[in-house]
């Protein structure tokens, strides 16, 4: 059985050597690293390991859009424990429209007749 090596890039070795050294100074103090994180004018800092890596991995994997999707998706601000008020007119008009499709779609789909649903009687 023969051994894969993979080799690893420059810039993926920078950061696991940077990864390393925060794990390492975390172990020989006791400290967990902070990030600051600003959006809308609101200052955010992260001093846990769990929600440090969380951000990590969402800005890369929304990249360049990692900031539109924190302040307008829930499903990325909640698991890094962010509320951020952004309500403005586009939004209150998008969630208008989305309430008035589910209202309609409600009705289009309710049975137009109770005993549509009954079997008929057999003569």
């Amino acid at each position: 059985m023969k051994l894969k090596i993979v080799k690893i890039s420059k810039k993926d070795r920078e950061k696991q050597r940077h990864s390393f050294k925060e794990v390492l100074h975390t172990f020989e103090t006791g400290e967990s690293p902070t990030e600051e994180l600003t959006v809308s004018g609101n200052k955010f800092v992260f001093s846990n390991w769990t929600y440090i890596k969380r951000l990590q991995v969402f800005r890369n994997i929304l990249g360049s859009g990692f900031l539109l999707h924190l302040k307008y998706n829930i499903l990325i601000s909640r698991p890094l424990n962010i509320n951020i008020e952004t309500v403005d007119k586009t939004t209150a008009k998008n969630e208008k429209k989305l309430e008035e499709i589910i209202v309609q779609s409600k009705k289009k789909n309710a049975p137009k007749n109770a005993n549509k649903d009954a079997l008929p009687k057999s003569n």
